[in-house]
């Protein structure tokens, strides 16, 4: 198991915004770009936002990267009314940018919900993905098929309400960053990197500028058949970071998700489930390793 120790300090860069017009709307996110070089679409986890990526950025300064705002993440701009977030929308939505970035083909980099969404695009557009680096996630949650109609029926439910409800206000954005920090397990400085890119000021104070619909059930959850056979389909190498005090360790599917898995290669490292953002150093040098074996220059 990789330790956190020795970790050299490297100044963080923010990176430059980017913004994408795509058939889902305008997407935006940071990108660091290094014309030439090796490229990598990162995605971030659930609730987060492209800066999840700006402690990890500087140790990547080899390779052309650009850092996503998922739909109704970040600066992104929200699905239309009426709609559910879903991860098969997200990954039709990472296809359109690479088409609007013009690269034929990259790396996807994924942390948490990032990553679940990499599997979906690495397994059905093949020609587009040349290694998949994953950050605390093997593939998408599933639950039994039998949960499916309840799960529906409590989405359709809470979306029906969720139209009435008015954001949250909070007097400060130091509020904000402390919930921030409490909900995702990570340290002040994550937190507030995070809350930078989603914290918009109001007449009354601050709120999430993420879409509240994100917080609400999915209308649809993969069974575990579907879920594997998602990563069965994928050809090209894939890296996990496997956090020893994160969420996927405990899951009584990742054992089995990492034995069908021929072509994956697994690292565990001590951390939480925001390890790349607690103590970058560490986690960047075995990322940097694998897509210095996998990724060819930009095309």
């Amino acid at each position: 198991m990789v330790t956190m120790e020795n970790t050299v300090a490297i100044k963080s860069s923010p990176g430059r915004d980017v913004s994408l017009n795509t058939p889902a709307g305008v997407l935006r996110g940071l990108a660091w770009p290094n014309p030439g070089a090796p490229r990598v679409l990162a995605l971030h986890g659930w609730l987060d936002n492209a800066a999840s990526f700006i402690p990890l950025a500087p140790y990547l300064n080899d390779f052309d990267l650009v850092a996503l705002d998922l739909p109704g993440h970040g600066y992104s701009d929200h699905i239309a009314a009426g709609h559910a977030y879903h991860l098969s929308h997200y990954a039709a939505e990472v296809l359109q940018v690479l088409d609007a970035l013009q690269w034929g083909a990259c790396c996807l980099l994924g942390h948490s919900l990032g990553g679940a969404v990499g599997t979906l695009v690495t397994a059905t557009a093949p020609q587009r993905i040349f290694a998949l680096s994953l950050i605390d996630q093997i593939g998408p949650l599933s639950e039994p098929a039998a949960d499916f109609p309840n799960r529906l029926k409590r989405s359709i439910e809470a979306h029906a309400v969720s139209r009435d409800h008015k954001k949250a206000q909070y007097p400060t954005l130091d509020e904000l960053v402390e919930r921030r920090r409490l909900a995702g397990g990570i340290d002040d400085e994550g937190a507030q990197l995070l809350v930078t890119r989603n914290a918009q000021r109001g007449a009354n104070g601050y709120h999430w500028r993420s879409d509240p619909r994100l917080r609400l059930p999915a209308p649809l959850y993969l069974d575990e058949g579907q879920a594997q056979a998602i990563l069965t389909a994928i050809q090209c190498p894939v890296h996990m970071i496997l956090a020893s005090d994160g969420l996927v360790v405990a899951r009584p599917n990742t054992e089995r998700r990492i034995e069908i898995m021929t072509n994956l290669v697994v690292e565990k490292m001590t951390g939480g489930h925001h390890l790349h953002m607690d103590n970058p150093g560490p986690v960047a040098d075995v990322i940097v390793s694998f897509l210095q074996s996998h990724v060819p220059a930009g095309d």
